[in-house]
């Protein structure tokens, strides 16, 4: 931690550079996948449409879902965080075998599709939704769970301040933790070894 700065500063300064770099990735995924899907779909408009969609439906159910969740346990929201952005990247590596999968079934579809346009893009929508929806909605789900931990951090903050650095060790009865214990078990790795 650097000398003269509060830990609770630097842990948010911290946690806001790893989400925007997390976003960037984002934004490099979505880009990555509507050039993919322009190759198989053979057409921009349709590719970026359905890349689109599904990402932002994604993100948006995402936020919604996993936001809830946040709010029912928000003691662990900085560890579910971590293991949502390593599954987000777990699940990159995995997308171009997916869609080398997908590529195999829409061109074995093309061709009695040719003739009805509606259902040829609603088949494309069908086959690609689920590979990009999964990983958007861990996405969207990173943003709720942020904003839960740096509230529950900001209140508990709060409820200490008046206390003095004696009162942080005192442990009332077995089987309530001490203040710095409550205060360390949010953010313990963060503060004490970045």
């Amino acid at each position: 931690m650097p000398p003269g700065r509060p830990a609770s500063a630097w842990t948010r300064r911290l946690l806001l550079l790893l989400f925007i770099v997390s976003g960037a990735c984002g934004l490099v995924y979505q880009l990555a996948w509507m050039r993919r899907l322009a190759l198989v779909f053979g057409s921009t408009t349709l590719a970026i449409s359905t890349v689109l969609a599904a990402f932002m439906g994604g993100l948006a159910l995402g936020s919604w879902w996993i936001g809830r969740r946040a709010d029912r346990d928000p003691d662990n929201t900085l560890r579910l965080y971590a293991y949502l952005e390593i599954a987000i990247g777990l699940i990159a590596l995995a997308i171009p075998l997916l869609f080398r999968g997908v590529e195999a079934i829409y061109l074995s579809l093309a061709p009695a599709l040719e003739q009805s346009p509606r259902i040829f893009f609603v088949a494309q929508f069908l086959l690609i939704a689920p590979v990009i929806v999964i990983p958007t909605m861990l996405m969207g789900g990173t943003l709720p769970l942020l904003a839960r931990y740096l509230d529950v951090r900001r209140t508990t903050e709060a409820l200490c301040r008046p206390l003095s650095p004696e009162d942080h060790v005192l442990q009332a009865m077995p089987d309530v933790s001490p203040t710095k214990w409550h205060l360390a078990h949010v953010s313990w790795f963060f503060e004490t070894f970045l």
